[in-house]
């Protein structure tokens, strides 16, 4: 009797234990998802100084990776020699790892920068961070939803602050050149949670309001790009397509209103645009096919005609040299390498280090052999997320996987921690009921229409 209750209390230490490492390891996910969607570059420098400075996004990394090898290391490497649903998505991850880690070297052995090179290798590394993702989206079923609630309300106040007055604080991290207080990246990770989560949207109209606003006066047209995929991928999968076309009609009517009646919000924004208001964004948007016309709508003309035009001279150059010998053209320049020596794209870019597009990243460093590899990471992740939407009935993992293609197609979002580890967590978290035993839930959009909407 003894020994039963001995080990009886034994089991409910261990669960306790067990929820008290989730809950911390939540917390830990939640600051990071929300340090980085919010403060960017300002939060992925947090970590510590030195010759070779090692930031927070690896520190963590790590430190999941030593304290529980079987939700990472050992998971990894077993779903390997196994038949089963993490498999080729470990094998793929695996490929692009080891590829990453020769092309490391080829730099650092070569006459490359190795700094450079060890920089370059968290393309490959980044993606490791679904491990946790998967993890924790197991042991807390409940986490994406309450974190879409948080950043919600996190993105909508500090982006009415960012463009209303911390814009214009010229404040840096110590010893860098970053401010403090950059755009908010969160605004359309939000808008796909809210429709996913909240079927009624009254009870969340504000953060959802103030965030389309935000998507829209910041006019990073990057993320609106994300949003044309994202967005029909979501309306398809939950079965809302109607609801879709009524909402683009409805905002395409006041966008209209706005346009001709020439509404403007004022705005403070020393590091974007003048103002917030109809004719500027549809300025941003023209103005990389017709900077005249666009100039008629928004004083920034110059500047979205000229960020469009530089990136595609780049990738034009890269292109061309990469398809010069077989060997580049299989294998690119290796890590280490300044792809800007591929251009010359003026002056005022001598720190670009990026060509701001995932597919010439991977062509220009790797090769076609490292876009193949980025593309089966990208497609056996992807299975992952169709098969966890099978079962479940959420959308938010796939429409966020093409919410950050459409964004890395124009920015260096795979290769930068304030974008790439938030993205990767994400899926990680949307593919955990892949990975579960099926528990009989009924696939389809059922989500928003269950949730309580507070």
């Amino acid at each position: 009797m003894i020994s039963v209750r001995a080990a009886a209390a034994d089991l409910t230490t261990g669960a306790r234990a067990h929820e008290r490492t989730v809950r911390i390891w939540g917390l830990a996910v939640m600051g990071l998802l929300v340090g980085y969607l919010l403060l960017g570059r300002a939060f992925a420098y947090l970590g510590l100084p030195g010759p070779l400075p090692i930031f927070l996004g690896e520190i963590v990394l790590v430190l999941f990776f030593v304290f529980h090898p079987e939700a990472s290391t050992l998971r990894w490497f077993s779903s390997m020699v196994r038949n089963e649903a993490l498999s080729s998505a470990s094998w793929a991850l695996y490929a692009s790892l080891a590829y990453g880690v020769v092309l490391t070297l080829r730099g650092v052995f070569g006459e490359e920068d190795a700094l450079q090179a060890i920089q370059n290798l968290v393309f490959n590394v980044y993606p490791l961070y679904l491990f946790l993702g998967l993890w924790l989206g197991e042991h807390d079923r409940g986490f994406v939803r309450r974190f879409v609630l948080v950043l919600a309300w996190a993105n909508a106040i500090y982006g009415i602050l960012y463009i209303g007055l911390l814009n214009g604080v010229n404040v840096f991290v110590p010893g860098t050149s970053v401010f403090l207080f950059n755009a908010p990246q969160g605004q359309m990770i939000v808008l796909l949670g809210l429709l996913t989560y909240h079927s009624e949207l009254r009870k969340v109209w504000f953060p959802l309001f103030v965030n389309f606003v935000i998507l829209l006066g910041l006019q990073t047209r990057a993320h609106w790009a994300g949003m044309l995929l994202a967005v029909p991928v979501w309306a398809v999968l939950s079965r809302r397509l109607g609801r879709f076309v009524a909402a683009v009609t409805v905002g395409a009517i006041l966008l209209g209103v706005a346009f001709v009646a020439d509404v403007r919000l004022p705005s403070a924004l020393t590091r974007g645009p003048t103002d917030v208001s109809a004719r500027s964004v549809f300025g941003a948007a023209v103005a990389p096919f017709d900077e005249q016309t666009a100039a008629q709508y928004t004083e920034q003309a110059g500047l979205y005609s000229g960020t469009a035009e530089w990136r595609r001279d780049w990738w034009s150059d890269i292109w061309d040299s990469v398809h010069i010998t077989t060997g580049r053209t299989l294998f690119g320049y290796g890590y280490g390498y300044y792809l800007k020596q591929t251009s010359d794209i003026g002056s005022g870019k001598e720190d670009l280090r990026t060509p701001h597009n995932v597919f010439f990243y991977a062509l220009g460093y790797g090769g076609w052999v490292g876009v193949v590899l980025f593309g089966l990471v990208m497609i056996t992740v992807g299975r992952l997320l169709w098969v966890a939407f099978r079962r479940t009935g959420d959308p938010f993992g796939l429409s966020v996987m093409f919410l950050g293609l459409g964004i890395g197609l124009f920015t260096n979002y795979f290769e930068t921690p304030f974008a790439a580890i938030p993205y990767w967590l994400l899926l990680g978290l949307s593919a955990a009921p892949a990975l579960r035993p099926d528990d009989g839930a009924a696939p389809g959009p059922s989500l928003a229409s269950s949730s309580t909407g507070g």
